[in-house]
């Protein structure tokens, strides 16, 4: 069906220099627009106008209040991070002579120890060896080195970490299952941190599944669609509450669920955005967790 028009007035929105669109009236019977209703028609333009610029207005100050509250968010992080390698620094080199001794003379006493004092002295120096092992990621965390660049086969460094954790795996009851992409390339990377970071990934889904389980690690990429090279690790443990998944790289953040997350993972995270690339962490309580790490084919460090 069609309208006939026979009348419009077509005024301005928006103050005088600061016009917005235009408003239309249309009218099917012929008019004569009085200066009146004009008068008042353009004073209605003009507040639609001076509305429009206000939300726009209120639409920036929301985006600009976000942005501030972001960047306060990670200065606040940097500055608790310093302080906390600081801290860490000084507190790791104080204890790493003392622990040493300890560990050495456990180590000599278990050489000749009795057959009864055996156990004692296995859980004193597995728990030994884990306070060292938190030394060295105090360290790691607190003096990162600068990445030592070199080619690096991805699949390879995965699979000499899987190898050194292999009696670790057999003690804890679980299965591995590999997945290398036959067409994963080489990448420009330092071999050392990039050894460390899938080996606190490893570590980590260890952590997840005290009672045993199944790791799933694989490789794909780069492809058409993606230039990353991507490395995932999965594992069958409890999973992680939604409230906690973001916070999982946070130093010695630890879960309602009692799981302490410790540095491994903020040492993963580290080393990874040190090569231009990401970590992606995805849970679902009571059916496991995957980590992702994207790795550039050329280290590309954020700036």
């Amino acid at each position: 069906m069609r309208i006939g028009v026979r009348s419009l007035l077509a005024l301005p929105v928006g103050p005088p220099g600061r016009h917005r669109g235009v408003l239309l009236f249309l009218g099917r019977e012929p008019r004569h627009w009085g200066g009146e209703e004009v008068g008042f028609l353009m004073a209605f333009g003009q507040q639609v106008g001076i509305s429009l610029e206000n939300a726009e207005l209120y639409r920036q100050v929301l985006a600009q209040l976000e942005t501030l509250e972001e960047t306060q968010t990670k200065l606040i992080q940097a500055d608790r991070l310093a302080a906390l390698g600081q801290f860490s620094s000084a507190i790791a080199n104080e204890i790493s002579g003392p622990l040493s001794t300890i560990l050495g003379y456990v180590q000599s006493l278990r050489a000749r120890c009795r057959p009864e004092d055996e156990a004692a002295l296995t859980v004193s120096e597995e728990e030994a060896l884990r306070c060292n092992k938190l030394l060295r990621d105090l360290l790691d965390f607190s003096q990162p080195e600068p990445a030592n660049l070199a080619e690096v086969d991805v699949t390879a460094t995965l699979e000499s970490c899987l190898a050194l954790l292999q009696p670790r795996f057999s003690r804890a009851n679980i299965k591995v299952d590999c997945h290398w992409d036959p067409h994963t390339v080489p990448i420009a990377g330092d071999f050392f941190q990039l050894q460390q970071a899938f080996l606190h990934l490893f570590l980590n889904a260890i952590e997840a599944m005290k009672s045993g389980g199944q790791l799933t690690a694989g490789t794909s990429g780069p492809s058409a669609d993606s230039p990353w090279l991507e490395v995932w690790v999965k594992d069958t443990g409890s999973g992680i509450p939604p409230e906690d998944l973001s916070r999982i790289d946070e130093p010695f953040y630890t879960t309602k669920t009692g799981r302490r997350m410790g540095l491994g993972l903020a040492i993963c995270r580290r080393i990874v955005e040190a090569h231009g690339g990401e970590m992606i962490a995805q849970s679902r309580v009571g059916e496991g967790s995957i980590f992702t790490l994207r790795l550039p084919l050329r280290l590309s460090p954020p700036d």
